[in-house]
């Protein structure tokens, strides 16, 4: 699928579902990979559209050693060269897990929520592939193409995710 096509397809589902009003700000969770990349140019495309302010966060695990660094540092080069704002925050789930007594992968979701929640955004948009399953929604089912999922600070809950707007 071409990205205007992609742009095109996330401007007419978000218009259905109401989801956005001008001058609010949707913050991109952007980890590097091609999903959130894809993602933030989306909206980054969509913004003189929708009138909306967009930012981005980073969170880094440290779980994979060099490797996170380089996420880290490719997405402040990004963010930078688009002129987007990007918080990042470092986060360490290996001592939560040993902390809260449970799996890394656990605390990890959980340290990137309490992340979120710090964001000052009237929107978090996160972007999911057919390869990975929605995390915000853990019983979801895994879907086809790309899947944006915005949750509202008014309902921060992100274990919860009590609103959201998917776009698949």
């Amino acid at each position: 699928m071409r990205a205007d096509a992609v742009s095109r397809a996330v401007l007419e589902q978000l218009r259905e579902l109401h989801c956005l009003e001008p001058e609010q700000t949707v913050c991109c969770a952007l980890s590097g990979g091609a999903d959130s990349v894809c993602l933030l140019r989306c909206l980054l495309e969509l913004r003189p559209v929708l009138g909306i302010t967009i930012t981005a966060v980073h969170v880094n695990h440290h779980l994979r050693g060099a490797e996170s660094e380089r996420d880290r540092a490719f997405c402040q080069q990004l963010c930078a060269g688009l002129g987007v704002r990007l918080a990042v925050y470092d986060v360490n789930p290996a001592a939560r897990a040993a902390q809260e007594h449970c799996s890394e992968e656990l605390a990890a979701r959980e340290c990137r929520y309490d992340a979120f929640a710090q964001v000052q955004a009237d929107w978090i948009a996160t972007a999911h592939t057919a390869s990975s399953t929605c995390m915000v929604y853990p019983s979801a089912p895994e879907v086809r193409g790309i899947m944006v999922i915005f949750c509202t600070g008014a309902d921060w809950d992100w274990r919860a995710a009590t609103r959201a707007c998917p776009t698949s």
